[in-house]
């Protein structure tokens, strides 16, 4: 871990890797053990990392369940999966298309997370 490296958790972010050299049912497969992999890193008792960085964005796995080659094209499948991120526990999310992006973050936060 990077405490071994004298790194303290509050300086590391940590990233599952979605859709680096893996086919798309992996990174389906992280999407949905997210939950496991933000508890493993960043839940009580086992604190490694402030925070989980999800990178899903315009991901070639996107266009393969939607059927969408055009990349710029996946914008509501980028949104299921800042959604899903959001939901698992994730705090920070690459996207490509921020103002709407953000709104999905939002109302994902206050539906999942929100102690309202």
């Amino acid at each position: 871990p990077a405490a071994a490296a004298g790194i303290p958790p509050w300086m590391v972010l940590v990233d599952p890797g979605i859709g680096f050299a893996k086919q798309s049912q992996h990174s389906l497969a992280l999407l949905r053990g997210l939950p496991g992999f933000v508890d493993r890193f960043c839940g009580r008792g086992h604190v490694h990392a402030t925070a989980t960085l999800v990178g899903a964005s315009r991901k070639g796995f996107i266009g393969k369940v939607l059927g969408q080659p055009d990349p710029l094209r996946r914008q509501w499948g980028n949104a299921a999966t800042v959604c899903a991120a959001t939901a698992a526990g994730a705090d920070v999310v690459r996207v490509h298309e921020v103002p709407e992006m953000e709104q999905v973050a939002q109302m994902s936060d206050a539906i999942y997370r929100s102690k309202l």
